[in-house]
């Protein structure tokens, strides 16, 4: 009787354990001015798996000064590949999917529910970032130019898209 108490207890304190993990996983993005990070739809690059991240100890990438977190709820470090969990703080059907395959060791693919246009994906992309201030300081960036990295309270455009929006709008306005 001990031993088969023993193993439930063992079975449910592992299965405790699963449902309580958690992966954070980075994607590097540009930076705005010295203070904040570029945080708009254009800085998520969606492939056919999805957006590619990386969780920590595998995340490099030396050219972008920022990088972003993203936390994948119920899952494990390094599963086996195909392994998926919820984006925590993104809308039901939004997943992080490991796919060591795409990218190697750590890597995992965010995705949108199937059907999901890629605008969409990105459109929720950035506005997770900016609700959960999840910008930060990429320690792995070589290059000269820093910035604090801080979440902006709204997305960001590159100074060329800010323009030829501004143009666009006073072209249409003349009309």
């Amino acid at each position: 009787m001990k031993m088969k108490s023993a193993t439930i207890l063992a079975a449910t304190l592992l299965s405790c354990s699963m449902l309580a993990a958690q992966v954070t996983v980075y994607r590097a993005t540009d930076r705005r001015n010295a203070a904040d990070a570029r945080i708009n739809d254009g800085q998520w690059r969606i492939d056919p798996d999805g957006m590619s991240t990386f969780e920590g100890p595998n995340f490099t990438a030396a050219n972008k000064p920022c990088r972003v977190s993203i936390v994948i709820l119920r899952v494990n470090s390094l599963p086996p590949q195909g392994t998926t969990g919820q984006v925590q703080g993104m809308p039901t059907g939004y997943v992080g999917e490991y796919t060591p395959q795409h990218g190697g060791n750590g890597h995992w693919s965010i995705r949108a529910p199937a059907g999901t246009v890629d605008a969409t994906l990105q459109q929720a992309i950035t506005t997770y970032v900016i609700a959960q201030q999840v910008a930060s300081i990429n320690n792995t960036y070589t290059g000269g130019s820093r910035s604090r990295c801080q979440t902006p309270a709204a997305p960001n455009l590159a100074n060329r898209a800010v323009k030829r929006t501004a143009k666009a709008s006073l072209r249409a306005g003349a009309r």
